[in-house]
Parts: C-alpha cells; sequence; structure tokens
C-alpha cells in the first residue's frame, strides 16, 4: 500500500470515527437514545436600568452533591454603564429556605460601602457565596454550623429555594437612589 493511499485510508477512518462519535454524543438523526441532558433552573429580575438572573446548572441535585449555582448582574440602561456603591462584599448575596421545613440560612453583609462600576458589555458573574450566622441554643444550630463550615454548597434531601438579592445604591454610598432585586428559584435535592 503507498504513502498517499495509507494517508487517505487513515483520513477517511478519522473523519468515520469522528461522524459515529458525533452521532453517538448527539442522538443524532438515526439514533432513538433520548437526550440525558439536564434541565437547568434559571429565575431573573430587573427594573429600568439592572437584571440579575440566577442560575442552576440543574433542577435536580443528590444530596451531598456540590451545587453550582451563579447570579449575574447586568447593567441594561441607558449608556455604556453605570457607578455604583455597595456592601464591601458586593451587591449580591444569597439566602437559602427549605421548602415544608424550619432549616433557613439567612445572608449577613458588611455595613461598609465602596464604590463599583459596571459595563453594559461586562456583568457581574458571582458564583454561590456561603454567609449568614447563628445563636447558639437555636434549633438548627448544628445544620448552620456545618452548612457554613462547609466551603462547598450541598445540601441534604428536600425542596430548597435559594435567592440571590441585589442591593446598590447610585451613583454613591451617600445612598441617593436604593436599587434592590429579588430572584429565587427552586432545587430539588434527593
Amino acid at each position: 500500500m503507498s504513502i498517499r493511499r495509507r494517508a487517505i485510508t487513515a483520513a477517511t477512518l478519522l473523519v468515520t470515527t469522528a461522524l459515529v462519535g458525533a452521532c453517538s454524543r448527539t442522538g443524532g438523526p438515526a439514533s432513538d437514545v433520548p437526550s440525558a441532558a439536564p434541565a437547568t433552573a434559571h429565575a431573573d429580575a430587573h427594573d429600568d436600568r439592572f437584571e440579575l438572573v440566577l442560575e442552576s446548572t440543574k433542577v435536580r441535585w443528590s444530596a451531598g452533591e456540590p451545587i453550582d449555582l451563579r447570579a449575574t448582574l447586568r447593567y441594561i440602561g441607558a449608556g455604556s454603564g453605570v457607578d455604583y456603591a455597595a456592601s464591601g462584599g458586593g451587591p449580591i448575596a444569597f439566602s437559602l429556605r427549605e421548602i415544608g421545613g424550619t432549616r433557613v440560612v439567612e445572608y449577613v453583609r458588611t455595613a461598609d460601602c465602596r464604590p463599583y462600576t459596571i459595563a453594559t458589555d461586562e456583568p457581574l458573574v458571582v458564583p454561590y457565596q456561603k454567609s449568614g450566622g447563628f445563636s447558639p441554643g437555636e434549633p438548627n444550630e448544628a445544620f448552620l454550623r456545618a452548612f457554613l463550615a462547609d466551603p462547598v454548597l450541598s445540601l441534604p434531601a428536600g425542596s430548597w429555594e435559594v435567592t440571590a438579592d441585589m442591593e446598590l445604591y447610585v451613583p454613591t454610598c451617600e445612598r441617593d437612589t436604593d436599587v434592590r432585586l429579588s430572584a429565587a428559584l427552586t432545587l430539588i435535592v434527593e
């Protein structure tokens, strides 16, 4: 077999392998394999200048599995961006509530205020960040202590409402215009 013929044969084999692989991954036209893509969870809130979007890569999670959540703040108002002020920890904080249960994790913001800028083409993307507190002896102390000590977001079985709250001031810390948005979604943990 000549070198040219081996190259053509090898190229044909590569193309055939790629096509078969692509069809098996995507459930191509001849495939009756259902797509296993997980459903995503999405919630949003907006006013005339800002949009807050809360997203999870899945709706259903396994107990103890790391949960992928993020909030995105976009400036959708006039112009190319805006100056604003918010807590030194940022304008977005997260809370959790067990639906049909008693466990709640309320966020805590720092009391400082600092200036920020957001551009129309550069949204602020914030992965889920834990904050909160508890009092010794409260009914859910053990849950809150363990939850806040673990840097990974994972939850016990149940239905959970996750909320992203955005609070900022335009344009400065003098709190000229208070802007608040809240987006919530429900996650199922099995």
